[in-house]
């Protein structure tokens, strides 16, 4: 079965893919993940999010003021649902799109 992979926010302009490519790489390293470590991805949310939204998530899941580049955040599963991995990534569009503008071989996508 592959995992599900939903996003939440927008990406900003320029990021240089589409929401359901970032999907489609999330399931890709979902796989890898799956193949590597016998862990089966169930359930991934994408959040993407500037640096407000990044400071908030960061508050709110760490504890940490400020905001950062990736958060994550993995859940058990919750009787009936099967073992595996549910979670949320909080990825902060914006700080990838500025990274992305200083050149050399990095990209928004990378």
């Amino acid at each position: 079965m592959k995992a599900k992979i939903e996003t939440s926010g927008p990406l900003p302009r320029g990021f240089g893919r589409t929401a359901a490519q970032l999907r489609d790489a999330a399931r890709f390293f979902c796989t890898c993940a799956e193949r590597c470590h016998g862990t089966t991805f169930r359930h991934v949310v994408l959040h993407l999010q500037d640096d407000c939204g990044s400071d908030a998530a960061h508050r709110a899941v760490m504890g940490v003021a400020g905001a950062t580049d990736v958060i994550t955040q993995r859940y058990d599963p919750i009787a009936p649902e099967p073992p595996g991995v549910y979670g949320e990534l909080f990825i902060n569009a914006e700080r990838a799109l500025s990274a992305g503008r200083r050149g050399g071989r990095w990209s928004p996508w990378r």
